[in-house]
Parts: C-alpha cells; structure tokens; sequence
C-alpha cells in the first residue's frame, strides 16, 4: 500500500535521497525465501506497469522484467522449480508469444535453489584447482566451503568470496578437458554438474538490492538443529531466537537507500529476547509504515497461532520522519482486515491509524 504522506514539507525532506536518473532496468527486487515465488508474480505486475509508464515496447517488457528485476532464492529444489514457472506463466500472461522467444533465444532467470559443498572432499578440491596446494587451491576451498551445510542455511549465509574469476576459468577449463580415468570422471561430472549452480547462486547472495521483499520461514531456537543454531550465535546474535527475526538482519544484501519489506510475526515488537535487535532498527534504519495485522490474516490459518506484522523499513535513518501504523487486531476476517487497510490509506482520519516519530519508541521501557 502506497500511503500519502499529510506533511506539507515531505516532498522536500525526501528530495537529497531520490535518484531522479533511475533507470527501471537496474531495479532490482529480491525475495531470499521465494517458496514458489507468489511475491516475485505480484512484483511482475508492478514492473510490469513500471515499465509500460517508462514507454518500453510491450512485447519486450516480461524479459526485461524477468533477466533485469526479480531475483529469489530458496533451499527446497521443487520450490524453486515452481518459482521459475510461475514466473514464466506470468510472462506468458503478458506476451503470448513468450515460450517461443525462449526457444529462440533462451532466457536468463536469476532464481536458484540453494546448494550445498558437503560432499566435495579434499581430492575433490585439488582435482578442481588443479593442484593441491597453492593459491589457487585455497581459493578454491574458500569458495567451496562458504556453502557447507547450504541447505541448512540458505540465504542468511554471508558470502564472503565476490571475486570468482578463478571459479569459472577452472570450470570452463575442467569442462574442456577430458577426464583421462574413471576417478577423474567421477570428479568431473560431480563438478560440472554442482559448479555452475554455486557459481549462480553466488552471483545472486554476493550483490545488494534496491528492494527485498519476503515472507520468511519461522523456526523458533528450540526447534533449530546444531549447525544452524551455531551460525545464528555467530553472525546473527540479536534475532537469534526465531529465525523470522533473522530475515530482518539481512542487511548484506541492502544498499544505502534500499527498502526492506516483509510480514512476519509480531513478536519481534515486544518479546525481551528482541530488543537488541529492536535497538538496531530505530538506530539504524527508518520505518516507513506497518499493518499490525494480528491473528488471522491468512485465511488457511486459523485460531491464534500466527500473529502476523507486515511492515517496510529503510536501510537509513531518516531524522524526525514519521511512520504511518495501521491496527488491524479487531478484525476477524483476512478479507475485513484488507477492506480496513484500503480505508485507513484513503482517510487519514481513521481513528486506527496513526503517525508516529520513531526516536519516540526510545523513550518505552525495553
């Protein structure tokens, strides 16, 4: 939801941090949990629309939108085999002629299902750097071991490997060259089969983002195995205890002025296990507007359990700027609390909707 902002001033408070010269085809929109990519289908509709107002020729915006914009990752194989058809179905929508372009001409989706090393060994590392000591095999194993237990965590690991040159002209040159033995073979195919994978999904994990966007998974700490309870100590302490709350953190991927949006659980406002990371958020970012949304706000689920806040940040603080709150607790419905929401973005008025200045939350106890 687009809210109108009443101050008479907003225009010019916001003018230092607009880039007039934007260019649509360099926005890019990331989902680091994509399931079966449902917020990466409604963002083609927003490009979309983006796009036809920019003056681009029709037929040619779904490959734009697809091989320039959306960007997603997610641990499950069939998920992400979902997303990439779904994704392509709404291209489908737009231009009916799509599947015979990609026949053509192919296409580039920057979608991937995240993978894991821990089945390339110490030989394995040697037969792809083509030596088994040097710079090149610790390169090698650096990249290599960034992904140990991919599957496990997925797109909160950091990349710390940006520079894959060396990757790729070992595996062009691997793939050039025979295997000589039936050892070699098998480490071979192993490579070439699981290489390009890494390579893609480090393309995807080691850049930033204009806009991520997400509904997370939720795992609360006691549910979380060794590994994943041991990377969350280290690199992600204050959302360590659900892992909803981790999603929030996931600042590797954002730029200076980039737009953070998710729903998730509301627990993050209020539990004491969050605070810190509450700390973090009114320091560092900006809250631009939230729909406390509550119980029942996806109609497959039912009862109490999921208490549910959809919200957007800022990757900057913004002094003085006031957010805009929307309380939609009282209604029982997904559908009422959707009819509410529409209403308080037309009325400000609306005696459950509110303006808050953020550096106020300082002054509440915890």
């Amino acid at each position: 939801f687009y809210l109108e902002y009443e101050q008479e001033d907003f225009q010019d408070k916001i003018a230092p941090f607009v880039n007039k010269e934007l260019n649509v085809e360099e926005i890019k929109c990331f989902d680091p949990a994509m399931g079966s990519g449902h917020i990466l289908v409604y963002a083609f509709d927003v490009f979309y629309e983006i796009y036809s107002k920019c003056g681009y020729m029709e037929r040619e915006i779904p490959r734009l939108i697809i091989e320039n914009n959306l960007y997603g990752l997610d641990i499950d194989d069939r998920a992400y085999q979902l997303a990439c058809f779904s994704v392509v179905m709404k291209a489908l929508k737009y231009n009916r002629r799509f599947l015979r372009n990609i026949e053509r001409d192919g296409l580039k989706l920057n979608l991937a299902s995240v993978q894991e090393t821990n089945s390339i060994n110490e030989e394995d590392i040697a037969y792809f750097a083509g030596e088994q000591s040097g710079e090149n095999y610790q390169k090698s194993k650096a990249f290599i071991d960034q992904f140990r237990d991919g599957k496990t965590l997925g797109s909160i690991i950091k990349v710390t490997e940006k520079d894959i040159a060396l990757i790729q002209e070992r595996l062009e040159k691997i793939n050039a060259s025979p295997a000589i033995d039936l050892f070699g073979i098998e480490k071979r195919e192993k490579i070439l089969s699981l290489f390009p994978k890494l390579i893609k999904q480090n393309q995807i994990m080691g850049q930033k983002y204009e806009v991520l966007v997400t509904n997370p998974p939720y795992m609360g700490s006691r549910y979380m195995n060794p590994i994943l309870s041991k990377y969350l100590n280290t690199y992600y302490p204050n959302s360590k205890s659900d892992l909803f709350a981790t999603f929030m953190e996931l600042d590797h991927y954002l730029k200076e002025f980039s737009f953070y949006a998710s729903i998730n659980q509301h627990a993050w406002m209020f539990l004491s296990s969050f605070e810190k990371l509450r700390e973090s958020i009114i320091a560092n970012k900006s809250i631009e507007n939230m729909l406390h949304l509550g119980s029942r706000a996806f109609e497959e689920i039912g009862g109490e359990v999921v208490q549910s806040a959809a919200f957007v940040l800022r990757n900057l603080k913004i002094e003085s700027k006031q957010g805009v709150y929307i309380r939609l607790l009282d209604q029982r419905t997904a559908t009422e609390k959707k009819d509410k929401a529409i209403e308080a973005v037309q009325n400000p008025s609306i005696p459950f909707r509110y303006q808050f200045k953020q550096e106020y939350f300082g002054k509440i106890p915890g």
